[in-house]
């Protein structure tokens, strides 16, 4: 009986360290069973009514801005809630060309998922002040306030993240053709700061002038013309132009580097000014570079 006592106790163990190792493994393929269930089920247009409600939301507080530079920062502050703690909300815009505008519609015409991240299309319309002056009537002594506004429709990508029916803006806003192929990852901000290069400073400024120029020409082409260039080819057709490219950073090999950034692009014809992210992965060709992938 002793001799049956001695023995079950290892062997009791054995059985339970088995049982301890199958429930983890049950536990990664469940993880990995979900995690292709929410790919497949994101990448098809389905709607949510709390991502729903949540998108609207969001963007209402985006879009609508009231002009004044004293609203500047209470702008910001009411967008950080929806924000990735880590993604800086200064950068969204320009307080020098804030501008006054107001939503008239947003509908959500899109869920796909790019690089791992989510993202939803929304086909925002909107109106935006481009002018206001101080008229006077001379018969009648009195002064009138002249206004003219522009009505702009566009697709606006929000890339976000979900758990319990709770939502983050991953990334800025960008604004792209409808269902755009351009994709997102999950980090805010620049993704591939964790990145070396063994390029030679030169090599570095190469791709840096290469992104300056490829960025100018896919904010003043369309699709067709950036068809020479990029695998993908998408391009803002002439509405906007960049202002200023920050944070760049190179990463990778001579032969197939990587620059990501941040953008700010003006609307032309309203004077707008919002933040977008890039991220290029090119291939050396010749004396140029080919964009095999571009981000946001």
């Amino acid at each position: 009986m002793i001799g049956l006592l001695v023995i079950s106790g290892p062997i009791a163990f054995i059985s339970v360290k088995s049982v301890s190792h199958q429930n983890k493994t049950l536990k990664v393929q469940l993880k990995q069973f979900e995690t292709k269930l929410d790919k497949a089920q994101t990448g098809s247009l389905a709607y949510n009514p709390a991502l729903g409600g949540y998108m609207q939301n969001f963007v209402r507080t985006y879009i609508n801005q009231s002009g004044n530079v004293q609203d500047f920062t209470k702008w910001k502050d009411a967008l950080k809630p929806y924000f990735a703690k880590d993604l800086d909300t200064n950068k969204l815009a320009d307080s020098d060309n804030w501008k006054e505008q107001h939503l008239i519609s947003a509908y959500l015409v899109a869920l796909y998922v790019e690089n791992n991240t989510k993202i939803a299309q929304l086909k925002v319309e909107y109106k935006i002040k481009t002018k206001e002056e101080e008229v006077k009537h001379n018969k009648k002594h009195k002064h009138e306030l002249k206004q003219e506004w522009k009505t702009k429709t566009v697709y606006l990508n929000v890339p976000y993240q979900a758990k319990d029916n709770q939502f983050t803006v991953v990334a800025y806003p960008f604004v792209s053709n409808a269902r755009s192929n351009v994709g997102h990852i999950s980090e805010a901000l620049v993704r591939n700061t964790k990145q070396d290069t063994d390029m030679s400073t030169n090599e570095v400024d190469d791709v840096t002038k290469f992104a300056t120029k490829f960025l100018n020409k896919y904010t003043s082409s369309t699709a067709k013309e950036m068809s020479f260039i990029m695998n993908e080819p998408a391009g803002l057709n002439g509405e906007y132009t960049v202002t200023s490219i920050d944070d760049p950073h190179v990463s990778g090999t001579k032969e197939k580097p990587r620059i990501s950034g941040t953008m700010m692009l003006k609307q032309k014809d309203t004077g707008t000014v919002h933040s977008e992210q890039f991220d290029l992965k090119l291939k050396k060709q010749d004396n140029t570079y080919f964009v095999s992938e571009f981000g946001h």
